[in-house]
């Protein structure tokens, strides 16, 4: 449960704004410029269990996210994204105990996935982009999906991603 909970927490606040340049591991980040520079907030991120820290404090709490329809899909020529995500709220408890609300803004996919565990891509990520309530950007909660651990079985989310990828770039359903 703690690696878990880790996992999300770390997850929750990566950068949603698009990063400068290309950026990948080859120097452990020590070429990165501009916010990834600081490791604050940098995407993609490989995530280790070893040095990363534990809080009760840290919490993240849903309420209201519902099977969004109709959604617009677009595949956007690097991902397939769905916007006129309106419902749900969920309330993130910072270490020092201090709480902000977030608000869904859109939904899209990296397949694989943009973030590593151990250097290890999986098959898909979902990123839910949020806005605190005032609007401005806020936080990603980033979700993995792997073929094998999560099953072969038909997965009608899967499958819906698979139709609209097959899309030609630029347009929307």
């Amino acid at each position: 449960m703690k690696q878990n909970t880790l996992f999300a927490s770390a997850a929750l606040f990566l950068s949603a704004q698009a990063a400068e340049g290309t950026f990948d591991y080859k120097q452990q980040g020590d070429d990165w410029t501009g916010t990834c520079a600081s490791g604050r907030e940098q995407s993609p991120i490989d995530f280790h269990a070893l040095g990363m820290a534990y809080s009760e404090k840290l919490n993240l709490a849903t309420e209201g996210y519902i099977n969004y329809s109709p959604l617009t899909v677009t595949n956007t020529g690097d991902t397939i994204k769905a916007s006129g995500v309106t419902e749900g709220v969920f309330t993130k408890t910072f270490w020092d105990g201090s709480e902000a609300k977030f608000v869904p803004l859109q939904f899209h996919f990296h397949a694989p996935s943009e973030h590593t565990i151990g250097g290890l891509h999986y098959d898909l990520e979902m990123h839910v982009v949020h806005t605190y309530e005032d609007g401005s950007l806020g936080g990603v909660i980033g979700i993995l999906f792997d073929r094998v651990l999560g099953g072969q079985e038909n997965n009608s989310l899967l499958s819906s991603i698979n139709a609209a990828s097959v899309s030609p770039a630029g347009t929307s359903r």
